[in-house]
C-alpha cells in the first residue's frame, strides 16, 4: 500500500473517533476521560409519572384571606318553616320596592247602627203593646240622636208615665209641649201625671189647656166633676 493511502486511512478513522467522544449520552471524550452522565428521574411504575423529590423546593401556597372567602362567598339566610308553607331561603334584604314585611290584613268594619228613625219606631212599638221598660230603653239609646224628636218625646213621657215616674215623665212631656203647645196628647198625659202626683191645680190649668183643643174631653170632663164634688163635699155642712 502507498503512503497517500495510510494518511487517508488514519484521517478517517480520527474523524469517526472525534465523533464517538462528542456524544451527550456518554461514552469516552478524545483524551479518554469518563463523560458523567444525569441520571434520568424516577417514574411512578403504575401511572408513568415523574416522581418529585423530597430534597426538591416545592413552592408554598398562601391560604385564601378572609376578603377572598367573603367576594366568594354570599350569605344565606334560613328562613324557618311554618305549617303549611313551603321552606325557602333568602339572600340579603328585600328587593327593591318591597317594603319588607307581610301584607296588612284589612279589618272587618264594626257594624253600623241602624237608623234612627227605625229605634224610635221599634221603642213606641214597645211602649204600646205593654213592655214600657224595653220600649224606653231603646228610646232613651236614641234620645242623644234626636233630642228634639217629637215622636222620641211622647213615647218617652208614655213610657215612664206606665211605668209610674211620673216626675220624668212629666219632664219629657214639658219638652214636648215647649215644642208644640197645642199636642193635646201631650196636655193630657201632662195633666193626668199631675193628678197622681196630687198637684191639682197644675192639673186644673192644663185641662184647661185641653178642653180649648179637645172640648169633649173625657178626661178633662171626670177631672173637673172630680173636684166640683170635692168642693160641694167640703162646702157641706155637718149635721
Amino acid at each position: 500500500m502507498g503512503l497517500a493511502a495510510s494518511l487517508l486511512l488514519l484521517l478517517v478513522a480520527r474523524s469517526v473517533l472525534q465523533g464517538e467522544g462528542s456524544r451527550p449520552d456518554g461514552g469516552e471524550a478524545l483524551d479518554g476521560s469518563a463523560v458523567p452522565v444525569a441520571p434520568p428521574p424516577p417514574t411512578d411504575h403504575a401511572s408513568g409519572a415523574a416522581v418529585k423529590k423530597r430534597d426538591e423546593p416545592t413552592t408554598a401556597t398562601a391560604p385564601p384571606s378572609a376578603q377572598d372567602r367573603d367576594s366568594d362567598t354570599q350569605v344565606v339566610h334560613a328562613v324557618p318553616v311554618t305549617e303549611g308553607s313551603q321552606a325557602s331561603t333568602t339572600t340579603g334584604g328585600p328587593e327593591d320596592g318591597e317594603s319588607g314585611t307581610g301584607p296588612e290584613i284589612a279589618r272587618p268594619e264594626p257594624p253600623r247602627p241602624p237608623p234612627v228613625s227605625t229605634v224610635i219606631d221599634e221603642g213606641c212599638r214597645q211602649v204600646r203593646i205593654g213592655d214600657a221598660r224595653r220600649g224606653v230603653d231603646l228610646l232613651m239609646a236614641a234620645h242623644d240622636r234626636a233630642p228634639r224628636d217629637l215622636q222620641l218625646q211622647w213615647c218617652l213621657a208614655d213610657g215612664y208615665a206606665k211605668l209610674g215616674k211620673y216626675e220624668s215623665a212629666l219632664r219629657y212631656y214639658s219638652d214636648l209641649l215647649a215644642e208644640n203647645p197645642r199636642h193635646s196628647k201631650a196636655l193630657r198625659g201632662a195633666a193626668q201625671a199631675n193628678e197622681y202626683l196630687n198637684r191639682r191645680a197644675a192639673a186644673a190649668a192644663l185641662y184647661e189647656r185641653l178642653l180649648v183643643q179637645e172640648p169633649n174631653s173625657a178626661s178633662a170632663k171626670a177631672f173637673f166633676a172630680g173636684e166640683a164634688q170635692r168642693a160641694a163635699g167640703q162646702l157641706r155642712p155637718t149635721p
